[in-house]
């Protein structure tokens, strides 16, 4: 019994000094345990192209390329490697953008949306994410 309460207390300071450690840093936690750093920058898009789901032309999805281009350096050398070629615009819940996404926000090859890269700083989640202005973070 004496040892099960000690083991308690000691988890518990544990984890209260993670919490309190996490809201010191001032990162801007995404999800989870995980810190961000952001990047600003553009998506220039470079194709848009329609899946045909056999449903509705309006519910069908679109799968757009595009281009990140910061507005500063990124300082992570570990991005460099994934920002480079085309790279596919995923919705927040990891599905394809349909048309009237597209069409709201004038998505269309040649086109260049305001966008930030977030970069992983701390925790166990995706390396990098994208946040355009229809991800909700950012309405």
């Amino acid at each position: 019994m004496k040892s099960a309460s000690l083991l308690f207390i000691v988890c518990y300071v544990f984890l209260v000094g993670c919490f309190f450690a996490s809201k010191e840093r001032g990162a801007k936690n995404v999800g989870g345990s995980c810190n961000y750093k952001s990047y600003a920058g553009v998506a220039k898009v470079v194709s848009v192209k329609r899946v045909d789901t056999g449903q509705l032309e309006s519910e069908d999805e679109y799968e757009v390329k595009f281009i990140f281009v910061p507005t500063s350096d990124i300082q992570e050398p570990f991005v460099l490697n994934m920002i480079k070629g085309p790279i596919l615009l995923l919705l927040d819940d990891g599905s394809l953008p349909k048309k009237w996404l597209l069409e709201k926000y004038h998505v269309e090859e040649g086109s260049v949306i305001n966008c930030s890269c977030m970069v992983i700083e701390s925790g166990s989640c995706s390396p990098i994410l994208f946040t355009f202005p229809w991800s909700p973070n950012n309405r």
